[in-house]
């Protein structure tokens, strides 16, 4: 079974496509850092749902902090990665910047 990482994880695309690995059987680990760019509870709500699958865990986590990222993938023993998160104006360009710097974790 391929265990995959889907950042965003509790965002709307990257919950849904979590959904869809799941039932195609495959081990999901979703990171999200929950911050409040949308609604909290509604993340909450959709990770609770997620939760309740077998083939889920769940870090709360930042994906910009590196030594976090490469413990997740060591730990979990990540096979491939999706990136889900939406971000906008200053987080996207520290993100961005982070891409560039891990590019070699990236599947």
């Amino acid at each position: 079974m391929k265990n995959v990482l889907v950042t965003g994880a509790a965002e709307f695309i990257g919950y849904h496509f979590t959904s869809r690995l799941l039932n195609q059987g495959y081990r999901v680990t979703g990171l999200d850092n929950l911050n409040n760019y949308y609604d909290v509870n509604l993340k909450k709500a959709r990770l609770n749902r997620l939760q309740e699958l077998p083939d889920f865990c769940f870090v709360k986590a930042d994906l910009a902090d590196l030594e976090e990222t490469a413990r997740i993938f060591n730990v979990k023993n990540i096979r491939l990665s999706t990136y889900m998160i939406s971000i906008s104006g200053g987080e996207k360009l520290q993100c961005i910047k982070y891409q560039l710097l891990v590019r070699d974790m990236w599947v």
